[in-house]
């Protein structure tokens, strides 16, 4: 994936370029929007799929690539004996929920707001 390069500007970047940048930059500034975790791809089956972003449609664009990655959530009821709801979320989740929420209710949150 390192070959592949995309001119933005002057400048060519991979896509693992790209995604490193705009954490460290979050991260810095403590700026995280959580969306951008939802638009980043790195080509793979399980990362969001490729799209192209415009700074005038940005926020709407970031939402809905929040929208589409979080489809395939699934909420599993417990059965009549008891037990507890299981939310099956798609494995990117696992890479960088610390960076979207500090608790599970609040990721659980922040997933049903982008997916509704």
């Amino acid at each position: 994936m390192q070959a592949v390069r995309y001119r933005v500007g002057t400048t060519y970047w991979s896509l693992v370029d790209i995604n490193l940048m705009l954490r460290t930059r979050m991260l810095k500034t403590g700026r995280i929007d959580p969306r951008v975790h939802f638009a980043l791809s790195y080509g793979s089956v399980s990362s969001p799929s490729m799209r192209c972003y415009t700074r005038a449609g940005l926020s709407a664009q970031l939402d809905d690539a929040a929208r589409d990655y979080c489809r395939p959530v699934r909420v599993v009821e417990p059965d009549a004996a008891g037990g507890s709801y299981q939310v099956w979320l798609p494995i990117g989740f696992k890479f960088f929920a610390s960076d979207l929420a500090r608790t599970r209710r609040a990721l659980l949150l922040l997933i049903a707001r982008a997916a509704s």
